[in-house]
């Protein structure tokens, strides 16, 4: 008798263990909040389209929201740093069509420091 219980224990203990150990990582999981920041970007989001939306509903004049919201996005790029820029969709082509084929100039790397290039090194070629 004493064999029954212990291997109905023994069939029991590792449903118990995976049971506990799921809900410590669900409560885990739960407590961390890894959305917030996601929540954060919705909230933003919300917010800008709510003030799209009174703007086109109850200005006095009509307003170009297309132009508004390259605006809005272009302060948004201009907050995170200098080599950070937005480059809107009708301008896209034109600038992708600077990048492509051959490259002319003197061949350096440089960097920009306070408004000053400053050469790092030539380029071979």
């Amino acid at each position: 008798m004493n064999n029954n219980k212990n291997s109905s224990f023994q069939i029991k203990l590792p449903i118990i263990i995976f049971s506990t150990l799921a809900a410590g990582i669900l409560i885990g999981a739960t407590m961390a909040n890894p959305s917030s920041n996601k929540d954060t970007v919705l909230e933003g989001i919300t917010r800008i389209k709510e003030i799209l939306l009174q703007v086109d509903q109850n200005y006095v004049e009509e307003v170009d929201t297309d132009k508004l919201v390259n605006s809005a996005i272009e302060g948004i790029v201009k907050e995170l740093d200098p080599h950070t820029s937005y480059i809107p969709a009708k301008d896209l082509e034109m600038v992708s069509a600077d990048l492509k084929g051959n490259f002319e100039g003197i061949g350096i790397e440089f960097n920009i420091f306070n408004d000053t290039l400053y050469v790092v090194a030539p380029l071979s070629g």
